[in-house]
């Protein structure tokens, strides 16, 4: 029986195709992969974009509410330490102080990238590092926060709840506003206000920044 005669010209033929085909394979589906990150990534920025501009806009309105705020008290304090004041002006200063708007971030986007662990997919190192600080910032606005809410609670709102007739709108005993202990609630609720202000200045910065880079991505 003779030998058969192999076609190794033909076995390296079918081998290149195999080899070929496996790589166009693996190539096409890391395209996929890739595709679909970049994709993902796309979206995930357009959402932060959209976050971080939702929370421009609240720090817009927050900010001059709170300078206009935060002047009517400053006046109030000036006024009674001069003891020029009229208490239907405290009245109306202290219905600016009797109320508290806190900032809401919008974390959806930031939360949802960070639990899925796919923060990695930003590969910009630089802005991944901005959009992580800026988010965790957020432990700082509940303190900043927390502490004017404790003092809001515990000082201005009892304050309000004792020294005035709501219904007649008028002190209960206006000579209250002499005191020393009201002077201090005010001069207090200035002190905080200002860092509140000082803070949603900082973040609104931060945040026109992120809008700035966001944009042509």
């Amino acid at each position: 029986m003779k030998n058969k005669k192999i076609d190794w010209t033909n076995h390296l033929i079918e081998l290149v195709v195999v080899f070929i085909g496996i790589t166009l394979a693996f190539m096409l589906n890391n395209w996929r992969e890739s595709y679909k990150d970049h994709e993902l990534r796309n979206k995930y920025l357009a959402s932060f974009y959209s976050d971080i501009q939702g929370d421009h806009l609240q720090l817009d309105t927050l900010i001059r509410q709170e300078t206009e705020r935060l002047d009517q008290v400053g006046r109030l304090l000036t006024l009674l330490q001069e003891k020029k004041y009229q208490n239907d002006s405290v009245l109306i200063i202290l219905s600016q102080m009797a109320s508290f708007n806190p900032f809401n971030q919008n974390v959806v986007t930031y939360e949802s990238i960070k639990n899925s662990g796919n923060l990695s997919l930003i590969s910009d190192y630089n802005l991944r590092q901005k959009l992580i600080g800026y988010y965790q910032q957020l432990e700082d606005k509940r303190l900043i926060e927390g502490v004017y809410f404790d003092y809001f609670n515990k000082y201005i709102i009892p304050f309000v709840m004792t020294s005035l007739d709501l219904q007649q709108q008028k002190f209960v005993d206006p000579g209250v506003i002499r005191s020393v202990k009201f002077r201090n609630i005010v001069g207090g609720s200035y002190q905080l206000l200002r860092q509140n202000l000082d803070f949603y200045q900082t973040v609104y910065q931060k945040s026109e920044e992120l809008l700035t880079e966001l944009k042509d991505r």
